[in-house]
């Protein structure tokens, strides 16, 4: 029994030093400060694990090294055009502009530029109307606008089937090159356009226009008519969710197409007679050439920064003082000091780039940039206040035994005995 009555002994005078010291701690300041931060930091380190782990399609040079001796670097040129409504591609400004052309022309084109780069000086052997593919690296271009287009459905209506058409307005991203190698959808169906193009009226569709229009996401071979032609559906992807892609607009409605497609429709005049065809529509225009508003390339890069010196080269015409061109290094973008330079000085971004049409990939990757940044700055603060905190608790410490210096309360039984000697 003594040694019972000694545990509960000790167990209690344990409790008892255990609850002193923690409310003494507890009434501190420097231990709110040090609770703040470390909140701070753990909620800005998730935050921004999940941003970066969302934007994965913006540092996909190393998945295309493919554990190789050569490093590549992921290249985006946004170019500028004139939009003169909405359900038509944007069109060229001047011989600067991106075009098909300017892409593909076997004696001065974009490819041909950075093809004879990438082989250092090798002579490129292409056959008449024969044109240029990469070599060693890989592209893309894509131009964005809107249009209307319709499926015809049956529905039994008094043991009677009837056929309806139903119309929808979507996106369109016109695309060409290996497109799906810089945006590495998830599909929910088939998959995605041949680079080779086998039948021109061929499209895919994001999840959110497949479900609108059949409530399933197993579509593959439906027949969707756009641009005044029946297409075919071969793919499904599935578009993001975040709250970034909700802002960017990246989980609209939308479809993809082949440029050539868009181009060859321009050509014939579809574009013209649909702004005619269009109420709301100020005026018809004539289109000179669609602009491609975003160039993608993998470039090798053996000495670091060569991608974008052989990226500007490549550019038609390009100039300092009139660039007409954005051209961005998505690898790396997100590093703490690509982060700063690009949301400081406030605003600056903006200013400057307004006169461009981002496609929706990018407008996500700039709201996730800034969003880093806000993040960033609170992982910083919470850094900073738990510095501060520590040297609160280090300047209080009053013995070398590491005790805070705190109130100790006085012992009821000591003054009971005093009182009884005295007495």
């Amino acid at each position: 029994m003594g040694i019972i009555n000694w545990l509960k002994d000790y167990w209690h005078d344990i409790k008892k030093s255990s609850g002193k010291t923690f409310k003494n701690v507890v009434l501190t300041a420097h231990f709110w400060v040090i609770l703040i931060a470390v909140a701070l930091m753990i909620t800005s380190g998730i935050l921004i694990f999940n941003t970066l782990n969302a934007r994965r399609d913006q540092d996909l040079g190393k998945i295309w090294q493919n554990d190789g001796k050569t490093s590549f670097r992921q290249m985006s040129v946004f170019a500028q055009g004139n939009r003169k409504d909405i359900y038509a591609p944007l069109e060229a400004i001047d011989e600067k502009s991106l075009t098909w052309k300017s892409v593909m022309d076997n004696e001065n084109g974009i490819r041909k530029k950075l093809q004879g780069t990438v082989d250092s000086g090798k002579t490129i052997v292409t056959k008449p109307g024969q044109q240029i593919k990469p070599r060693g690296w890989e592209d893309c271009f894509s131009t964005t606008f809107m249009t209307k287009g319709n499926i015809t459905k049956e529905a039994t209506i008094n043991g009677e089937i009837k056929t309806a058409d139903v119309e929808f307005e979507s996106e369109v991203v016109a695309v060409g090159g290996n497109f799906a190698a810089f945006h590495p959808y998830e599909y929910m169906d088939g998959g995605f356009l041949p680079i080779d193009v086998k039948d021109p009226y061929q499209i895919v569709i994001n999840d959110e226009l497949a479900w609108k229009l059949y409530r399933s996401y197993s579509v593959v071979g439906e027949k969707i008519q756009v641009f005044g032609e029946d297409c075919t559906i071969v793919g499904v992807v599935r578009e993001k969710r975040t709250s970034i892609d909700k802002i960017s607009g990246a989980s609209e409605p939308r479809l993809f197409c082949y440029f050539s497609t868009v181009r060859d429709l321009k050509e014939k005049g579809y574009f013209d007679a649909a702004a005619e065809a269009d109420n709301d529509s100020k005026a018809a225009a004539s289109y000179p050439d669609i602009a491609i508003t975003c160039y993608e390339a993998f470039l090798p890069e053996v000495v670091k920064g060569v991608a974008r010196s052989d990226m500007l080269a490549a550019m038609p015409s390009y100039n300092m003082q009139d660039p007409q061109y954005l051209i961005t290094s998505n690898t790396g973008r997100f590093r703490v000091d690509k982060v700063y330079d690009f949301v400081m000085p406030l605003g600056e971004f903006q200013a400057k780039y307004s006169s461009y049409e981002f496609p929706y990939w990018e407008r996500t990757a700039q709201l996730s940039t800034e969003r880093l940044f806000v993040m960033e700055a609170v992982g910083v603060a919470g850094v900073i206040l738990f510095i501060i905190g520590i040297i609160i608790a280090i300047l209080r410490l009053r013995k070398p035994g590491g005790k805070f210096d705190t109130v100790e309360e006085d012992e009821p039984e000591e003054e009971t005995n005093i009182a009884i000697q005295m007495t």
